[in-house]
């Protein structure tokens, strides 16, 4: 979060780009982020607190490690950011350096699409599927002209990668 990001630029593309259906993105940046950081940590103690009471002071069972960890499947939604910077992709709590990314796809979403009826921007809008090593990520832009930005500036960094990747063997 601290270098300047690519995408978006200005607050006019953060009305454009969503990660959630309700709400723009915010800005890149600690101080807009800050709530759902500090969540985050405390979430992350709460688990390691759990663990090493779990390992030390009580029988291992298994279950019970199951449920400490139910909280991390929704800690992506912490954060409500997209960012294109020059090293990488920021989506939610995850860093998504240019190498990890296999494919991405702007999907159209009309009527079978499941954020269809959040409201009349989301409706014309396209969600950008980006397929990486690991787990998908996606956002939902609701311009064309976001679109087309975010098309050019990650066909270059891909290209450039693979470009990188082929002198280098």
């Amino acid at each position: 979060m601290n270098k300047k990001p690519l995408v978006p630029l200005t607050t006019e593309d953060l009305q454009h780009i969503r990660k959630h259906p309700q709400s723009p993105v915010k800005f890149p940046a600690f101080s807009q982020h800050k709530t759902g950081l500090i969540t985050y940590a405390l979430l992350l103690i709460y688990l390691s607190a759990m663990v090493l009471m779990g390992v030390f002071y009580w029988q291992l069972q298994w279950a019970m490690y199951l449920c400490i960890f139910l909280p991390l499947i929704h800690t992506n939604n912490l954060l409500n950011l997209f960012a294109v910077i020059n090293d990488g992709l920021l989506c939610g709590t995850r860093f998504i350096p240019w190498r990890n990314i296999k494919s991405f796809q702007f999907v159209e979403i009309n009527q079978n699409h499941k954020f269809y009826g959040y409201g009349k921007e989301v409706n014309g809008g396209y969600e950008l599927k980006i397929q990486t090593n690991f787990l998908p990520v996606s956002c939902i832009v609701t311009s064309d002209m976001m679109k087309e930005k975010l098309t050019e500036v990650m066909e270059a960094r891909i290209t450039q990668i693979e470009r990188d990747l082929n002198q280098t063997i």
